[in-house]
């Protein structure tokens, strides 16, 4: 493969910059002096420049929701996500996993034959049933990962924790445990819920808008079961709605979700001697995706290639280095003058199906440090 020359900072990357409002005690001034202006505009520099930058994919939220955050991924695990991705219920990595209903609708991406619920602690097997094409939940969002939804038909006890088992084959199963609310948590959403049913009410929503309000409740809670039985409640989704959907699954099981650290004694190297990492993922069709990295302690050179073949069918898995990969675009970031992690975010369509390469690569031989990489498929 030829070397790559990566130009500078390309500035027609998209990033999205966290303004902050801070009360004015934290710089008192004399009564009747006006703030200089001088102070105010350094403040504003630095919070634009140095707070962490937020995905861009939250538009895809902000169109239905106003109450509450999209789902993100979690802490990066492999290079390619897991292959059975959990996406309800579901919690940020700080929170445990939970739901409210007895019956909660379990959600995941990824292939798998059986599921079964076993209370934790315990060997036992609650309810186990086969999946079934008939159980796929909406179109995929990567190749050959159907997503699926099954509600189990037996009822969950208040307060106990329960293991959701997701089998292949004779492979062993993943196994997620989430827990149900007692009766004391169930009462206080019965009643926030009851006051979001009189905001209905009051402000005479009904139909699509109805139901997009009690969905963003339960997503402030991070209730992601109730959300998703929620939303499959609406009889006539619209394409548009249907494309939230399958957002909310690209947002909690990314194309590529990894990390990654470099140091001395690296063994993958380009020509001039600069460690890098390649991450690989595949589209189906054309898409525009989200690449979001957050790195310390060096400064950081990231490359989009695609493989020549331009098609899907192909393994992703072939070697850059065997393969004379088309660059598609090139981005370089310096490292960061805070202590925070520095978080870049890029934004880019991608006009042909196939399997594409991302390499994480340091600006000079001896620089080390560690990386976190998401690639999200955006709908």
């Amino acid at each position: 493969m030829n070397e790559i020359r990566l130009p500078s900072r390309n500035t027609s990357a998209i990033s999205h910059p966290t303004i902050f409002v801070l009360p004015s005690s934290l710089f008192p001034l004399p009564p009747n002096t006006a703030p200089p202006f001088l102070l105010l505009s350094l403040l504003t520099f630095l919070l634009i420049s140095f707070s962490p930058t937020l995905p861009a994919q939250a538009g895809f939220w902000s169109q239905w929701f106003s109450r509450s955050a999209p789902p993100r991924p979690r802490v990066p695990a492999t290079s390619r996500g897991e292959q059975v991705c959990l996406v309800a219920p579901y919690a940020d990595a700080t929170t445990e996993l939970r739901v409210s209903s007895n019956r909660p609708m379990l959600v995941w991406q990824g292939v798998a034959d059986r599921v079964a619920l076993q209370r934790a602690g315990t060997t036992d097997i609650l309810w186990s049933r086969p999946v079934t094409e008939a159980d796929q939940l909406i179109e995929a969002v990567i190749p050959g990962s159907p997503i699926y939804g099954i509600t189990p038909d037996i009822a969950l006890q208040p307060g106990e924790s329960y293991n959701l088992l997701l089998s292949f084959g004779q492979f062993a199963p993943r196994s997620f445990r989430f827990r149900v609310m007692d009766t004391a948590e169930r009462d206080r959403l019965s009643t926030e819920l009851a006051q979001v049913e009189q905001a209905i009410a009051q402000e005479t929503l009904s139909g699509k808008a109805a139901i997009a309000r009690r969905a963003d409740y339960y997503a402030s809670q991070q209730l992601w079961s109730e959300f998703w039985a929620v939303v499959r409640s609406d009889p006539h989704p619209s394409p548009d709605w249907k494309t939230l959907q399958r957002n909310v699954v690209s947002a909690v099981c990314p194309l590529v979700n990894t990390s990654g650290r470099f140091s001395d004694g690296h063994a993958t190297r380009t020509s001039d001697n600069r460690p890098y990492r390649d991450h690989s993922f595949t589209l189906s069709q054309p898409q525009t995706v989200e690449i979001l990295v957050q790195s310390t302690d060096f400064d950081m050179q990231i490359s989009l290639l695609r493989s020549p073949s331009n098609s899907s069918e192909n393994s992703s898995e072939t070697s850059s280095a065997e393969q004379n990969w088309e660059l598609i675009q090139a981005w370089s970031h310096a490292q960061s003058s805070v202590e925070e992690p520095r978080q870049m975010l890029h934004e880019i369509a991608l006009s042909e199906p196939g399997n594409y390469i991302l390499r994480v690569q340091t600006a000079e031989p001896q620089q080390r440090g560690e990386y976190q990489l998401w690639v999200t498929a955006q709908w």
